[in-house]
């Protein structure tokens, strides 16, 4: 009897039930592949600027207070987002008129102001934020006025720059006024100090974060086709829309109940430990220390006029015989909160613009009149 031969079933394995699919994928691993690669190569050899490639020319990292401005530049083509203006810095790497030299004495009453990218002024050419015109105003009394904010700064921050300031390298300061932000108590959350006395962060940082700026950094098909789809998009936002300036991950615990157990209470909590050290290192050099405070678009909107943030740091100045600056009210009135945002706001940004500065600095040098001082020292 013949032997029976099976016919082999017909092929029917993953591949080819699903080899469109697996060809699609192959081909997409590909290309992000080569643009990685390429992106890589192109961009150490300085044949491709990244989104962040203008930022990297004038912020640098510092070993004691983690980052800051590279002292002496001046460019025509700084970026903040999509908004270009021109920054200069001086010897000691603040944001200032020109690049000049700053000496670490000085005949004339010193006023240091230090804060975040508010205090920056990002956005914004030096004449046009509130410490450069408080610097011109306070000039014609002989005050000379410098800016040591830098961007994501905090009260870690704040108090190891001042300590190195006037430690380390001997600058001579009048007066310092620390414009405290909403953001900074959640700064203070992910920065810490090592094992080495170095400040790193963020200690908890999000998978998506870090891998936006690792794409931003080493793609070039990528990177740019998120900056299109991103500004493609915001050419059809509704300027009346309140959503194109809000941004609840950072400013919502003020106004928040949950945001504020998880986040704000803790981070109040670590902002205060370093506050108070940097108020005991200034009155023992007998230098007054003022504390200035201010809402975000979040608040606005929300009317947070006694916020928690408000209440919070100025029961902290009462208790360490600090002055205190509150600009809620100079946000939060009768006025239309969308009025105010779109008036003193960048659109589609938390910060001030110009006008937003000015409303600032009018309230700052009002903190400064000979009437308000009387009252200080009474």
């Amino acid at each position: 009897m013949p032997a029976q031969t099976t016919k082999a079933p017909p092929r029917s394995g993953v591949f080819l039930r699903h080899r469109k699919k697996i060809l699609a994928l192959f081909v997409l691993l590909l290309v992000v592949g080569i643009d990685i690669v390429a992106g890589t190569l192109l961009i150490r050899l300085g044949l491709f600027r990244p989104a962040d490639w203008v930022e990297q020319r004038y912020r640098t990292a510092h070993p004691v207070f983690h980052h800051t401005l590279r002292p002496d530049v001046q460019f025509s083509e700084a970026a903040w987002g999509r908004i270009g203006y021109r920054l200069s810095t001086n010897s000691l790497g603040f944001k200032d008129r020109a690049a000049r030299k700053i000496e670490l004495t000085s005949d004339r009453h010193r006023v240091l102001i230090i804060g975040d990218s508010f205090t920056e002024g990002v956005g914004l050419s030096y004449e046009e934020t509130f410490v450069g015109l408080v610097d011109d105003r306070l000039a014609q009394g002989g005050v000379e006025v410098l800016n040591a904010g830098v961007a994501s700064y905090s009260p870690l921050l704040y108090f190891r720059k001042i300590r190195h300031l006037l430690d380390e390298v001997g600058l001579e300061v009048g007066e310092v006024v620390v414009f405290l932000d909403i953001s900074d108590i959640l700064d203070d959350l992910d920065y810490y100090v090592d094992e080495n006395d170095r400040v790193r962060s963020p200690r908890h940082e999000s998978f998506r974060r870090a891998s936006k700026r690792w794409l931003n950094r080493h793609t070039i098909l990528i990177a740019s086709t998120r900056a299109g789809i991103r500004s493609f998009g915001e050419r059809f936002k509704d300027p009346r829309d309140v959503e194109w300036t809000l941004d609840r991950r950072q400013s919502r615990w003020t106004i928040d109940d949950d945001d504020f157990e998880k986040k704000g209470r803790p981070g109040l909590d670590i902002c205060a430990e370093w506050m108070d050290r940097l108020a005991e290192l200034l009155r023992s050099r007998g230098i007054p220390l003022t504390l200035a405070v201010y809402p975000w678009p979040d608040q606005v909107f929300n009317r947070d006029l006694d916020s928690r943030h408000v209440v919070f740091w100025r029961t902290w100045a009462g208790r360490n015989d600090v002055a205190f600056v509150d600009l809620f009210p100079a946000f939060i009135d009768e006025r239309e909160p969308l009025e105010v945002l779109q008036r003193l706001f960048i659109r589609g940004d938390y910060h001030w613009n110009a006008a937003g500065h000015e409303v600032v600095a009018r309230q700052l040098l009002e903190h400064w009149s000979p009437a308000a001082e009387a009252d200080r020292a009474r």
